[in-house]
């Protein structure tokens, strides 16, 4: 499952933090001697099972730069350069998910994508056409819609959510930005907005992480450190991270 922070979430569990009542529990990474090494955790509590895939195409097809991978139940797809590949589970070939251009179903450039499971489509982000596009699972293109252009979403990235699309901002925010998009009723509701203007020759970017548990969606915002729980709407602080001088500066 993309974006997912598993060694995040690892150490959230095995890590004993006292809490005040009003103080946020904090999961240190930099001090691994507040870590019980004796609590134990099933590796295939995490992964039922690993193994390795190798992907075949035809001779033709050149797999470029790869800048994301994605698992549904049935199939595996890659995003490369742009182009969405989609593999069966023993890593042969089957489609090409729709096609670099700007007629109906095709897209300039797939930045991110989603499976909604649950009504077998497939979603993909064109970044740079500024739209949504989504499929049925054999590839059959079956509509689109704008992304939001409301002030602080720059389509970083997104995750279906409770039939949503939940929207991440890549923003120089002390704040994430987070929107939820309803496509039934064509409504955006803002989740967190940016509450300061980023000054003149300041070049540090926060980064969003999202842990895709569809029923409680985490993001890691990577600004202040800080792990949020995301409700319908609203953000909830959940816990704090501490880098210390293993943190680096982006």
């Amino acid at each position: 499952m993309k974006k997912s922070l598993i060694y995040l979430l690892v150490i959230i569990s095995i890590t004993s933090c006292t809490k005040n009542s009003e103080e946020l529990p904090v999961v240190p990474f930099d001090n691994f001697n507040v870590i019980d090494l004796n609590h134990e955790i099933p590796l295939d509590s995490i992964v039922s099972k690993t193994e390795i895939i190798r992907f075949s195409a035809d001779s033709a097809l050149v797999i470029g730069n790869i800048s994301l991978v994605y698992e549904s139940k049935e199939h595996l797809y890659v995003i490369a350069d742009g182009q969405i590949m989609q593999f069966n589970k023993a890593g042969k070939l089957v489609n090409l998910l729709g096609r670099q251009g700007e007629g109906p179903g095709e897209y300039l450039y797939a930045r991110d994508m989603d499976v909604d499971e649950e009504n077998q489509l497939i979603y993909v982000m064109d970044y740079f056409g500024q739209k949504m596009l989504y499929y049925n699972l054999d590839g059959t293109f079956e509509g689109s819609f704008d992304t939001p252009v409301e002030n602080g979403i720059d389509k970083e990235g997104f995750s279906l959510y409770k039939g949503n699309i939940l929207y991440t901002s890549n923003e120089n925010s002390i704040s994430p930005v987070i929107s939820i998009y309803n496509q039934d009723k064509d409504e955006l509701v803002k989740v967190s907005i940016a509450n300061r203007e980023t000054p003149a020759g300041e070049a540090f970017m926060g980064t969003n992480f999202i842990y895709e548990n569809k029923e409680e969606p985490y993001l890691f915002y990577y600004f202040n450190d800080t792990v949020f729980s995301i409700e319908t709407s609203k953000l909830e602080p959940a816990y704090l991270l501490k880098f210390g001088n293993l943190k680096i500066q982006l």
